[in-house]
């Protein structure tokens, strides 16, 4: 399987931390078989937190479409973390797709799921937190707004 179609089948949740929207460019809009998708990836939100999985005490309208419009990974887990967040080795595994003792946090010299998407010829949007290095998120994504980059631990 191609590591685009892994990676696709795989990873699908980017998030209210990191928020990532892909299209295809301009040059391959004319294929149709192309879609657009964005891309959601919550590292610190359990999924009983959400309406359309069974909350009826929380209104989340605007997930709630993208579920019924979309798919989404409902049993993902985390492996953990060499320090006290999950939220920076989640992305890197997530965007890398190795597992965690076999990913630099700063992604360097990593093909990641952005680079990916450019490579295939569509425009990669990013916004929220990224704390993998800058130069890694410059890497995969064309364009980008409000987007925080924090520290990063290389351990």
């Amino acid at each position: 399987m191609p590591i685009a179609n892994r990676w696709i089948l795989t990873v699908l949740c980017f998030s209210i931390s990191t928020g990532v929207a892909v299209k295809p460019c301009a040059a391959a809009e004319t294929d149709k078989k192309k879609p657009n998708f964005l891309f959601l990836f919550a590292d610190d939100q359990r999924r009983d937190t959400i309406a359309a999985y069974g909350n009826k005490h929380i209104k989340t309208p605007t997930i709630d479409r993208l579920v019924k419009k979309g798919f989404s990974f409902r049993q993902a887990y985390c492996m953990g973390s060499m320090h006290g967040a999950v939220c920076q080795p989640s992305r890197a595994m997530l965007n890398s797709g190795r597992t965690l003792y076999r990913v630099p946090m700063d992604l360097k010299d990593v093909k990641i799921l952005p680079e990916v998407l450019r490579d295939a010829g569509y425009e990669t949007f990013g916004t929220g937190k990224w704390h993998n290095k800058q130069a890694s998120f410059a890497r995969g994504f064309s364009k980008a707004k409000a987007a925080f980059m924090g520290a990063c631990r290389t351990t």
